[in-house]
């Protein structure tokens, strides 16, 4: 269904939508987008805990207020447009199609974390042996590479509610080039070190406020700088940068956590490119034929 949206052979998907859902009426690349995200989303909802999905819809209501949808072309443009979104959904649905193979070694982790018991499991006493380390490894290492794709709409959109215009970057260091030393643009944006964007996600501003990432680990694992013990399921990440060595020891139920985290971060970024694309088509004269669900909008 996702190959033919992303081909454009809407017409081809309308019957197979129906079978679905009979809300899925199918007319256009609007409805077609709506029908797949709410497809998705709401089969991922039964993973996450409750209510955040719900949350994670109204945060991204904030997009489509009047003072900000003007706004929008602007930011959609310097994002990369429908190319580059299209990009990151083939990348979104790979990962989820890994994720939901392979969802029975993430139940353990999952659970632990639905249920807020991850500081009450006795890693010492009990591990897990659903998955291994290297395929969990690479999980991790896939989707966080995904999420940092994704960073710039939550950080376009930051731009845009607190500081009114995508271009305006809050206060920052990072370092563009030898010429340009701090991002003032999302030109400059576009030529940084992906894992630098992380420091353009200021805590305190709306669109960042669910996006927790353990950049020591992840670093660790890029340059291959972890030591794994299969006895005691112990993982000692070693981060080092500018003679720093930022250690990171885990289990692998730990790692597990963190590849549950970054799957629930991923849905919580789509929701946030799900509805700059709404208002793409929107724009562009499309109005919706199918009957939204309650949450997932």
């Amino acid at each position: 269904m996702f190959d033919l949206f992303f081909n454009g052979k809407i017409r081809l998907t309308e019957e197979h939508f129906l079978k679905l859902s009979p809300r899925f009426i199918v007319k256009n690349e609007l409805d077609a987008l709506m029908a797949l995200h709410q497809t998705m989303v709401l089969g991922m909802n039964s993973i996450l805990a409750d209510g955040t999905l719900e949350k994670f819809v109204d945060i991204s209501e904030q997009i489509v207020t009047s003072s900000n949808l003007s706004k929008s072309d602007e930011l959609n443009v310097a994002l990369g447009g429908e190319v580059h979104f299209n990009s990151l959904e083939k990348r979104l649905v790979k990962i989820y199609d890994r994720w939901m193979a392979n969802f029975e070694k993430y139940i353990p982790a999952t659970m632990l974390s639905i249920g807020k018991a991850t500081d009450k499991f006795d890693k010492e006493k009990f591990g897990i042996a659903t998955t291994s380390f290297e395929d969990m490894k690479a999980f991790y290492s896939d989707s966080y590479e995904l999420i940092l794709d994704f960073l710039g709409v939550a950080v376009g959109l930051n731009n845009i509610v607190v500081r009114g215009n995508c271009n305006a970057f809050p206060a920052n260091t990072i370092r563009v080039n030898r010429q340009t030393t701090c991002v003032g643009s999302f030109s400059d944006y576009h030529e940084t070190v992906k894992s630098s964007r992380l420091g353009l996600l200021a805590e305190d501003e709306p669109f960042s406020k669910v996006i927790p990432l353990n950049r020591h680990v992840r670093n660790a694992i890029a340059h291959f700088d972890y030591e794994f013990d299969a006895g005691t399921q112990k993982i000692m990440f070693h981060d080092k940068h500018k003679n720093k060595d930022n250690s990171v020891e885990l289990y692998l139920v730990d790692l597990a956590i963190l590849c549950y985290e970054n799957m629930t971060i991923l849905v919580y970024l789509d929701e946030l490119l799900y509805n700059l694309r709404k208002i793409y088509y929107i724009k562009a004269g499309m109005s919706p034929h199918i009957k939204a669900p309650s949450v997932g909008r």
